[in-house]
């Protein structure tokens, strides 16, 4: 769900001596420029080879995507969405508040999925079979082998907002000195595994010193401020056995798609610009 910011590139350009659209290397005849190049390091915090590694490689799906004419329909993305809501335990208000207190607008978050679906449907072409590895067993190995990808805070410092009214709560987030009629404030510590899903899925994505949407509905709204997390929790493989199936995927997968891009990369038309 991450989007590429490309605000004040021209300056990084400018200090390096280069200019705004220059050019560093054409794949399939599709140009990459300092623009681009420079917003991918600050991005992802990498060094200009890493960032032209990652466009040559966005390039070149973009390519296979285009040559296979494969396609994504509206149902497809409202689908895909609905199963992120609901897999979190969130409602479609909740959400879209969550993307918009990060900056990302709901019409970004959906051409973000529709690229992510076209890539999906690459990667299964590519794959063309599932893999015969992911097994109970070896699923349980993958999760105790790699136990920091599934840990979580283990308590939560937390002030509640309750009130009838969603506005107040959103006045009380702009203004948190100040004291608004009709907001409930209460201080909580909280566990995390005694946590719903829900506020567990917010909380996760909610920094220390930031508050989390106002959510809820019928008379009833709730937000929250997160002071800190503390600690660290594991949860049981069995608490968090789909989420392990699906990073030993992912990992999987990516390993084999890389390999696939690898040897088409040592095929395809890549011209890099000497500067």
């Amino acid at each position: 769900m991450k989007k590429i910011a490309f605000s004040f590139a021209f300056l990084v350009s400018l200090v390096h001596g280069g200019y705004v659209n220059g050019l560093v290397a054409t794949v399939e005849n599709e140009p990459i420029t300092d623009y681009e190049m420079n917003s991918v390091m600050r991005q992802m915090n990498i060094d200009s080879q890493k960032a032209l590694n990652v466009l040559i490689r966005q390039k070149l799906e973009d390519a296979q995507i285009s040559a296979l004419n494969i396609t994504v329909d509206p149902f497809e993305v409202n689908e895909k969405i609905s199963q992120i809501i609901s897999a979190n335990g969130l409602d479609m208000q909740t959400f879209q508040s969550m993307l918009a207190s990060k900056g990302v607008s709901f019409d970004m978050f959906k051409k973000d999925i529709e690229n992510g679906l076209k890539k999906e449907k690459l990667y299964a072409r590519i794959l063309n079979n599932p893999s015969q590895n992911i097994t109970p067993e070896n699923a349980r190995r993958f999760y105790e082998s790699n136990l920091g990808m599934f840990a979580q805070f283990e308590t939560i410092n937390i002030v509640r907002y309750s009130s009838n009214s969603k506005e107040a709560l959103e006045n009380a987030a702009k203004s948190p000195m100040s004291v608004q009629p009709g907001v409930n404030i209460e201080n909580l510590k909280l566990e995390s595994k005694n946590l719903n899903p829900q506020l567990r899925y917010i909380f996760l994505n909610t920094k220390n010193n930031t508050f989390t949407p106002a959510f809820g509905g019928n008379g009833e709204y709730q937000m929250f401020y997160v002071v800190s997390k503390e600690g660290s929790y594991v949860p049981r493989f069995e608490d968090v056995e789909k989420e392990v199936i699906s990073a030993m995927a992912n990992q999987e997968r990516e390993i084999a798609v890389a390999d696939y891009f690898n040897k088409l990369r040592s095929k395809a038309n890549i011209e890099i610009v000497k500067r």
